[in-house]
C-alpha cells in the first residue's frame, strides 16, 4: 500500500482538529468541575442534585471557570431577567447564613424569585426572597440564628449578599439583598453579615435592575402571583426576578443540606389547625381578604386552597384565610395555623 504524503498545511489542519475534539471531549466527560446540564453540584468529591433546575445560559465569566474547582468556598451561579453572575459563598463570614443560603439554592427557592424592593440609588440595594413556591416559602419561614458581626473586617462592598431582618430577636429567614454599591452604614445590624459576593464583573447585572417597590399585600390580595406568574399587578411594574440558581462547586462537606418537608394537608380535606397568639405567623390574603362569619366556613375554604396556610380571627364574627406563615406580619387577635395531616414532600 502506497503511503500518503501530507503537505505541511494539511498536517497543521489535522493537528488543530484533534486539539478541538480533545477539548470538547474533556469538557463533556472529564476535566475540572463546571456547571452541568443536570443542575448537579460537585460537593466534596460527590454529586449532589438540586430540585427543578436546568442548565444556566450565562455569559462567560471574565476569568476561566476552571478556577472555581480550586476555590475553598462554594460557588453559586444565578440567572436573572437581566443576566447572570457567579457568587462565592463565604461560610467564614456568616456560617448560619451561608448554610441557609445554600439550602435555599438547593431547594429551587430562587426560581422565579422577585426583586421586590429596589429603592432609589440613594439606598443602593436589590432585595429579594418572595418565591412563587408556597411550599418552599412556608418551609423557609423558619428563623435561623444570627451570626457574629464582621463589619469591622468585612465591610459591605459592591456585589455582596446578606439577609434582611428586623431589630430584636433573630429574624433571618429567606429574604435577602445585594449591595448595588457598598455604603458605610451597611452590615452593622445583627442580621446583616454578608454571606457571599458576586465574582468578577457580574455585579454589573445589578445596575440594570430598575428601582421598584411593590405592594406585597396587593400581590397576595389579587391572587395573581400564583400560579399565573408574575400576575396582573406585577406585569404593570418594572420588576425583575431570578430565573434560577445552581450550586456549581461545593467543598463544604459538613454543612446541612436541604431536606424537603412534608406537604401540609395534601388531600385538602379534614385539615388540622392549631391556635397561636399573637397573629405574627400569617400574612397575605389568599382570596382578596374575604370575611367569613364562622370558623367552620373559613376552614372549609382553607382546606381546599393550596395557598392557604391558616386562618386569622379579627373580631367575633370575622375570619380570613391567609397565606402565611410570615414572622414579620402585622398583629391580629388570633391565628389558626394549618398543621396537618402531613403528606409526602412535594416534587
Amino acid at each position: 500500500m502506497k503511503a500518503v504524503k501530507l503537505k505541511p498545511r494539511a498536517v497543521a489542519v489535522v493537528v488543530v482538529i484533534c486539539i478541538i475534539v480533545g477539548a470538547v471531549v474533556n469538557e463533556m466527560w472529564g476535566g475540572p468541575p463546571r456547571w452541568v446540564g443536570s443542575a448537579s453540584a460537585h460537593r466534596g468529591g460527590r454529586i449532589t442534585h438540586q430540585v427543578g433546575l436546568g442548565r444556566p445560559e450565562l455569559p462567560p465569566p471574565t476569568t476561566p471557570t476552571v478556577r472555581w474547582a480550586n476555590s475553598p468556598h462554594p460557588i453559586v451561579v444565578c440567572n436573572t431577567t437581566q443576566g447572570g453572575f457567579a457568587i462565592e459563598v463565604r461560610p467564614d463570614w456568616a456560617p448560619h447564613g451561608a448554610e441557609r443560603y445554600l439550602q435555599l439554592v438547593e431547594s429551587g427557592f430562587f426560581t422565579q424569585n422577585l426583586f421586590y424592593r429596589v429603592p432609589p440609588r440613594t439606598h443602593p440595594i436589590a432585595q429579594f426572597g418572595l418565591s412563587p413556591n408556597l411550599q418552599l416559602r412556608r418551609e423557609f419561614a423558619k428563623i435561623i440564628p444570627d451570626d457574629p458581626p464582621v463589619w469591622e473586617r468585612v465591610p459591605i462592598l459592591r456585589g455582596m449578599i446578606a439577609f434582611a431582618g428586623s431589630p430584636g430577636p433573630p429574624s433571618r429567614s429567606c429574604h435577602m439583598w445585594f449591595a448595588i454599591q457598598g455604603k458605610s452604614y451597611m452590615g452593622h445590624d445583627s442580621w446583616e453579615p454578608p454571606v457571599g459576593i458576586i465574582l468578577d464583573d457580574g455585579a454589573a447585572v445589578l445596575d440594570r435592575i430598575q428601582p421598584v417597590e411593590v405592594n406585597m399585600g396587593q400581590i397576595m390580595a389579587d391572587a395573581t402571583f400564583v400560579p399565573d406568574f408574575p400576575g396582573r399587578y406585577l406585569k404593570e411594574k418594572p420588576v425583575e426576578w431570578f430565573e434560577q440558581c445552581n450550586i456549581v462547586w461545593d467543598p463544604w462537606k459538613d454543612r446541612k443540606s436541604y431536606v424537603p418537608q412534608p406537604v401540609i394537608c395534601p388531600h385538602r380535606r379534614d385539615c388540622e389547625y392549631s391556635s397561636a397568639i399573637p397573629m405574627r405567623f400569617l400574612a397575605g390574603c389568599v382570596d382578596g381578604c374575604v370575611g367569613y362569619t364562622t370558623f367552620a366556613e373559613a376552614k372549609a375554604k382553607c382546606d381546599v386552597h393550596e395557598a392557604c396556610g391558616g386562618i386569622i380571627q379579627n373580631g367575633p364574627d370575622h375570619f380570613e384565610i391567609r397565606e402565611g406563615p410570615d414572622p414579620l406580619a402585622s398583629d391580629g387577635e388570633t391565628a389558626f395555623i394549618k398543621r396537618g395531616p402531613l403528606g409526602a414532600p412535594s416534587t
